[in-house]
C-alpha cells in the first residue's frame, strides 16, 4: 500500500513522529513511484521559495482568504495540515528570509561536506560563511564522496572500500571492501532513483546494490581496462566509463550490458584524464592531460547524437586536475603550481577558453552547485575558495583544520 500525499509531504516537513518516518523511509527504499513523488514535492517547495525569494514576498495567504467563502477559510487556515501545511510552512519561511529575520545562516542553501585525506575524515563546514561545523572519522584516505538524496546517505571511496554513512549524524551504515586499492583519483557514479552505486575496479566496474542496509555487489562490467572516471545519464540508462591511460571511454547500456568502446589517442602511462556529461545527456566531455611540462591537455566534445566529437588543445601551464561542469553551462578546470593557476573557464558552444577566477592562487579540485556556487580544493596549500562562477569573485577562502588535506566534496541539503 503507498502513502497518501499528505503522509508524504509531512516527511518532507519533518513532521511525522519517530515511528511513521521509519516505516515510511523503509517504504521510500523499495518504491520506485513513491520516491519519485517525493521528489516532485521537494522540487515543488523549492520552486516555491526560489519564487518568493527572487522579490518582495506577497502575503500569499490574504490574497487567497480575500477570494474564498469564510467557512472555506477556516477550514483551510485552522487545520494547516497534510499539502497545505507544508506550504504554509515554505511560504513562511521563504518570507522570513526576505525580510532579513531569519539572519545570513537561514539563507544558507546547504552543508559542505569535504573528505580528508590526511586525517581520514569528513568535514562539515557552513556553506554561507566558510566556517567549520563538524567532523567524522570514516576510513583510511576518504577521496570521492557522493550524496543519496533517497535514502538520506552518503557514500565515500576510502582507501580500499566503499562506505555508507548516514548523511545527518555520519553514522556509519554499512561497507563494502574492494579487491584492490582504489585510485585517489577514482569518482564514483550513482542511481540512487535505481538503487545502484558504480565503482571503477581494475578491468572493469563494480556495481553495488543499494535497496539492503549492507552494500552487496550485485554486477560487474569488465572493460579490459581500469577506468578512473565514471558518468550516468540522469534516467539512468547508460555509464560512461573513462580510463585515462588508454585514452579509451566506454558506453555501458545498463539495461542490456552491452559495451562500445572508442579511443581518444595512444596509451600512455602518465596521462590522467576527467569525464563530465551535459544534464541533458547529449554531449560528453573528456579532458586529458599528461604529467609532462611539454603537453597540452585536450578536451573532447563528443556529440552522443551525431556520433561526432570536435577538440581544444589548452594551455600546457598550469597542470589541470579536474573537470566539472557548471550550473550556466561552462567546464571549470582547476589549474595549479603550487603558486598560481586559479580556475578556467570554458565555453561549451563553441568549446572555447573564456578566462580564468584567481589565476594567481592555484586549485586543485572542484565542486560546483546551485546558484553560481563554485567551490575550488586546494590540496597543497589546504585551503577550500568560494567563488561566484558568474562574476568570477571569492566569496570566502578559508584553511580548515591544522595538518588536514581536502580533496573532494559534495553539496547537501540541509
Amino acid at each position: 500500500m503507498h502513502p497518501e500525499l499528505t503522509m508524504l509531504t509531512a516527511y518532507v516537513d519533518g513532521a511525522l513522529a519517530p515511528a511513521e518516518n521509519a516505516a515510511l523511509r523503509a517504504h521510500l527504499l523499495t518504491c520506485a513511484a513513491c520516491t519519485a513523488r517525493l521528489d516532485s514535492i521537494r522540487a515543488d517547495q523549492q520552486r516555491i521559495t526560489r519564487a518568493l525569494s527572487a522579490g518582495p514576498a506577497p502575503d500569499v495567504r490574504a490574497a487567497v482568504r480575500a477570494r474564498l467563502p469564510q467557512s472555506r477559510v477556516r477550514k483551510w487556515v485552522v487545520p494547516a495540515t497534510g499539502v497545505a501545511a507544508g506550504l504554509i510552512g515554505v511560504l513562511l519561511f521563504a518570507m522570513l528570509i526576505s525580510s532579513g529575520q531569519l539572519g545570513t545562516a537561514a539563507r544558507a542553501p546547504a552543508r559542505l561536506l569535504i573528505t580528508d585525506r590526511a586525517k581520514g575524515q569528513i568535514v562539515e563546514f557552513d556553506l554561507a560563511a566558510g566556517t567549520q561545523l563538524r567532523s567524522a572519522s570514516v576510513g583510511p584516505a576518504p577521496t570521492a564522496i557522493l550524496y543519496d538524496a533517497v535514502r538520506e546517505r552518503l557514500y565515500v571511496a576510502l582507501q580500499q572500500s566503499i562506505v555508507a554513512l548516514d548523511a545527518t549524524t555520519f553514522a556509519p551504515l554499512s561497507h563494502w571492501d574492494t579487491p584492490q586499492p582504489l585510485n585517489m583519483n577514482t569518482n564514483l557514479a550513482l542511481d540512487a532513483r535505481g538503487g545502484w552505486l558504480y565503482v571503477p575496479q581494475p578491468g572493469g566496474v563494480a556495481v553495488l546494490a543499494l535497496n539492503e542496509p549492507a552494500l552487496i555487489l550485485a554486477h560487474a562490467y569488465t572493460l579490459g581496462a581500469t577506468p578512473s572516471a565514471l558518468a550516468l545519464t540522469p534516467a539512468g540508462r547508460t555509464l560512461y566509463a573513462l580510463a585515462p591511460t588508454q585514452a579509451r571511454l566506454w558506453s555501458i547500456d545498463i539495461a542490456t550490458s552491452e559495451t562500445r568502446s572508442q579511443v581518444l589517442a595512444q596509451p600512455d602511462e602518465l596521462r590522467s584524464g576527467w569525464l563530465a556529461l551535459s544534464p541533458d545527456s547529449a554531449t560528453i566531455y573528456v579532458l586529458l592531460t599528461r604529467a609532462t611540462n611539454d603537453n597540452n591537455p585536450v578536451l573532447w566534445h563528443i556529440s552522443r547524437s551525431e556520433n561526432a566529437s570536435t577538440t581544444l588543445t589548452l594551455a600546457s601551464q598550469p597542470p589541470p586536475y579536474d573537470l566539472a561542469l557548471l550550473e550556466h553551462g561552462s567546464i571549470a578546470i582547476p589549474r595549479g603550481n603550487a603558486i598560481a593557476g586559479g580556475i578556467e573557464l570554458i565555453s561549451t558552444n563553441p568549446l572555447s577558453s573564456t578566462g580564468q577566477i584567481d589565476p594567481d592562487y592555484d586549485q586543485h579540485h572542484v565542486v560546483a552547485g546551485p546558484g553560481n556556487v563554485l567551490l575550488g580544493i586546494n590540496f597543497t596549500h589546504s585551503t577550500l575558495t568560494r567563488y561566484d562562477s558568474a562574476t568570477r569573485r571569492i566569496i570566502w577562502r578559508m584553511s580548515g583544520p591544522v595538518g588536514w588535506q581536502p580533496w573532494d566534496g559534495v553539496i547537501v541539503p540541509k
